[in-house]
C-alpha cells in the first residue's frame, strides 16, 4: 500500500510542475533520489543512505518546493521525506530467546537486558515531513515583509554549509529591509519552536485559565536576527531568546570562490537535556572553488564542543565533469574526538555519475574505512531525478 501511495504522489508532484511552468509566478520545483547500499563486511541492505560521503553525499529522500511570488507577497512551501534508518533498544525475554550468542545486548534502567534492533520506516504523511509553509506580504515597497505560518528564514540565514537560521516553528515574522542601508536585512519573530508547554501541574491549568499542552507565552517564543551584506563581506547573527545563538562570517570578493564561517551555541532546554545538562557548540567552515573549467574543489570542517569534550570532522572533496555524460567525484574525511574510547579514523568515498540529462543521473559510490567499527565499509548505487 505504502508503495502505491508513493507512487501517486510521485505522479502528482511531475503533473504539479508540469502545470506551474505554464503558471507565471507559480514555481514547483525538487527531486527524488533513491538506491541502496550494502555493508561489504556484514551484508547490511539499506535503502537510506546509497550516495556515499558527507560532501557530495545523500540518502533516499524525496523534497518538493512550491512557490507562487507576485509583487505584493506570496506563499512558500517545502515537502520532503527521508526514511528512518536508526536503532532502538527493545527487551528481550532470555528464557525465551535462549542462547542469545552474539546480539548487542544492554541492561535496561529496570534490571532487564535489551538489545537493539532496526527502525526503518517510510512515512509520507508526518507533520515534520513539511519544513516550512507560509505566506508573506510585501509591504512598504518591499521594505517590510510580515510572514505568518511555518517559519523559514530566507533572508538571515548563515549562508555557509548548514545555512539556517532560526528556522522551523509555527508563528509570525517581521523582516525589515530598510532602503536607507544598503545590505541590511533585520528581523524578530515569535514561534513555538523552543516554547515551553503547560504541564497539568502548572497554576494556570489548574486554575482553568490554560489547558495541558498550551504554548506558554514568554521571552522563549522570540528570535531576533540580522545580515548585512556588502561587496567584499557578508556577516550574519541570529538570537532565539530561549538560549539558540548563531553566527556568520562570508567572503564574497574572490569570483567562483565561497569561504564562510559559522558557529552555532545552543542552551536550550532540549539540547541540554540530550547531553547531560550541558549546552553544545558547534564551528563550522566551508571554502569552495569553481574557476577550472569542470572542476569543482571543496572542503568542510567541524568542531563539535560539549562540557570540554570535542569532537572534528574534515573532509575534502573534488568532483570532475569528463563531458556530458559523465562526472567522477571523491572526497576523504578524517574523524578524531577527545573520546578516549573513539580512534581517530578516516573514510574514502568515490563515485561515477552517469548523466542522461541535465534532470536525470545514476551515481555509484563506495566507502572505505580505516576503522570499520566506526565506519563500514560499502557500496553504493541510485538514481536522482530534478523537476
Amino acid at each position: 500500500m505504502k508503495k502505491i501511495i508513493a507512487s501517486l504522489v510521485a505522479a502528482s508532484l511531475l503533473s504539479f510542475a508540469a502545470v506551474a511552468e505554464e503558471n507565471e509566478g507559480l514555481s514547483v520545483k525538487g527531486y527524488l533520489r533513491a538506491g541502496m547500499s550494502d555493508t561489504i563486511e556484514n551484508s547490511v541492505y539499506s535503502t537510506n543512505k546509497w550516495v556515499q560521503g558527507g560532501y557530495f553525499g545523500g540518502g533516499t529522500r524525496l523534497r518538493v518546493n512550491i512557490d507562487y511570488t507576485k509583487a505584493f507577497g506570496g506563499v512558500t512551501f517545502r515537502y520532503q521525506v527521508d526514511p528512518v534508518f536508526d536503532t532502538e533498544s527493545v527487551e528481550i525475554d532470555k528464557k525465551s530467546t535462549g542462547n542469545i550468542g552474539d546480539v548487542n545486548t544492554s541492561t535496561s534502567e529496570k534490571g532487564g537486558a535489551t538489545k537493539d534492533v532496526r527502525k526503518s520506516s517510510l512515512d509520507f504523511f508526518k507533520e515534520s515531513n513539511v519544513k516550512w509553509a507560509m505566506g508573506y506580504a510585501n509591504l512598504l515597497d518591499g521594505q517590510v515583509i510580515a510572514e505568518a505560518g511555518i517559519i523559514s528564514d530566507r533572508f538571515t540565514k548563515t549562508g555557509g554549509w548548514e545555512d539556517t537560521g532560526i528556522d522551523g516553528g509555527k508563528g509570525f515574522r517581521v523582516v525589515v529591509v530598510p532602503k536607507a542601508v544598503a545590505g541590511l536585512t533585520v528581523a524578530a519573530q515569535a514561534t513555538d519552536k523552543y516554547a515551553d508547554k503547560y504541564a497539568a501541574d502548572d497554576d494556570k491549568v489548574k486554575d482553568g485559565k490554560a489547558l495541558e499542552g498550551d504554548i506558554k507565552f514568554d521571552e522563549k517564543i522570540f528570535g531576533f536576527s540580522a545580515k548585512y551584506e556588502a561587496k567584499p563581506f557578508f556577516v550574519t547573527a541570529g538570537a532565539a531568546l530561549a538560549g539558540y545563538y548563531y553566527g556568520s562570517v562570508g567572503l564574497t570578493a574572490i569570483e567562483n570562490l565561497t569561504l564562510v564561517g559559522e558557529v552555532f551555541h545552543n542552551a536550550t532546554d532540549a539540547n541540554k537535556a540530550e547531553n547531560g545538562d550541558n549546552a553544545t557548540t558547534m564551528l563550522v567552515a566551508w571554502a569552495e572553488y569553481t574557476g577550472i573549467e569542470k572542476v569543482l574543489a571543496g572542503a568542510y570542517s567541524y568542531i563539535n564542543l560539549c562540557d570540554g569534550e570535542y569532537s572534528i570532522e574534515i573532509t575534502p572533496a573534488v568532483s570532475y565533469d569528463v563531458n556530458s555524460l559523465l562526472k567522477v567525484s571523491g572526497e576523504a574525511s578524517i574523524y578524531l574526538s577527545s573520546d578516549d574510547k573513539a580512534d581517530t579514523y578516516a573514510t574514502i568515498s568515490p563515485a561515477v555519475t552517469f548523466k542522461a540529462s541535465d534532470k536525470a543521473t545514476a551515481t555509484v559510490s563506495a566507502l572505505i574505512s580505516t576503522d570499520t567499527d566506526q565506519a563500514k565499509h560499502a557500496a553504493s548505487a541510485g538514481v536522482r531525478y530534478n523537476f
